[in-house]
């Protein structure tokens, strides 16, 4: 529903929350926890952080992990009518 350039390069933007996170050392939790909040204004549930923890460990990186996670979350319709 939302995609682009726009937001692809806000997204992956080499000093965006997303790099600066991975760069501090940041764990999958806490990475995913950070979408969450910077896209929802909410916490994930515990079942949303299982799930997601489980796709982390099928991603190559935790870059790609944490772009496509957010790239769901921007098409979710907790996002796009919710917020």
């Amino acid at each position: 529903m939302v995609n682009g350039p726009t937001i692809g390069d806000a997204i992956a933007h080499p000093e965006g929350i997303i790099a600066k996170a991975i760069a501090a050392g940041a764990t999958s939790e806490q990475l995913i926890e950070t979408v969450y909040l910077s896209t929802l204004c909410r916490k994930p549930s515990a079942e949303e952080m299982t799930r997601t923890v489980e796709y982390f460990s099928t991603i190559a990186t935790p870059k790609e992990a944490t772009e496509d996670l957010t790239w769901a979350l921007i098409n979710s319709p907790g996002f796009l009518f919710n917020r």
